[in-house]
């Protein structure tokens, strides 16, 4: 059974790892505050990593979620990825120490989830900015983009009505499943750096979101 790490002791007060919540509270300069345990997300990671085992398979952390730099440097350097959904998040990625290039994991995601279509092609200038500075990556992702840009383009009913056969062996590029009953056309897009392929940015893997 995983471990908690909050807990209510026979005294009335709110434990966190032992440390009482109130006495914390009392020391902080700036109310309110957020406790987080370091050992708490530890043991979650490997709990991830314990039902993994035997899958080719990558934790990815959304930054959406929680963008505290001190919990992103953590998570890294428990080997998860950054699922990003902005050019923002990307440069937080790279603060926190992201290494997009690592052969041991692929470490940039680009996640969809809830993101209508129009936000598609503000989204990818930021992320285009943001590694701008590396032809390489740059490269191999404006070829990816650029096929994007033109599902983005299409009315989502003439997609599946009047242009299936085409839309679909754009999808085949881009390496993605085409959702018909999803209101957007597809669901999972997503951007990463490739762990066998160094430095070219591919799209769509199967990840797993913390």
């Amino acid at each position: 059974m995983l471990q908690h790490c909050f807990t209510k002791s026979e005294d009335g007060y709110l434990y966190c790892e032992g440390n009482k919540v109130q006495d914390v509270m009392e020391v902080v300069d700036k109310r309110p505050f957020y406790l987080y345990s370091k050992p708490q997300i530890t043991r979650n990671v490997e709990a991830y990593k314990e039902a993994l085992e035997g899958l080719n398979s990558i934790i990815g952390y959304a930054i959406k979620a929680n963008n505290n730099l001190k919990i992103l440097e953590h998570l890294r350097k428990l080997g998860c990825g950054a699922v990003l959904v902005s050019g923002n998040e990307l440069k937080l990625s790279l603060h926190a120490g992201f290494d997009p290039t690592s052969d041991a994991a692929a470490l940039f995601e680009r996640g969809s989830q809830s993101i209508k279509v129009k936000k598609y092609s503000e989204a990818l200038d930021d992320l285009n900015a943001a590694i701008e500075t590396d032809p390489g990556l740059s490269e191999a992702y404006r070829h990816r983009a650029s096929i994007l840009r033109q599902l983005c383009s299409y009315n989502q009913r003439k997609m599946f009505e009047e242009g299936k056969k085409d839309i679909h062996s754009l999808f085949r590029m881009l390496n993605i499943t085409p959702q018909e009953h999803y209101s957007y056309g597809f669901r999972s897009f997503q951007i990463v750096v490739d762990y066998e392929l160094r430095k070219r940015l591919v799209l769509g893997t199967t990840q797993v979101k913390a």
